[in-house]
């Protein structure tokens, strides 16, 4: 590892997309992940 990065030129929000729609790496039917999603929203649980 170096000992110091130039972030000077970085860019925030480079590969941000807040419409995108995850597919978590698990064989779930639609309806079940809509489901889990819809139960996360509801107890207020933020997914990072």
């Amino acid at each position: 590892m170096k000992d110091e990065y130039d972030f000077s030129n970085a860019q925030c929000g480079k590969f941000y997309k807040p419409d995108l729609r995850l597919i978590p790496p698990v064989r779930l039917d639609p309806q079940v992940l809509d489901f889990l999603v819809n139960a996360v929203v509801l107890v207020a649980v933020q997914w990072v």
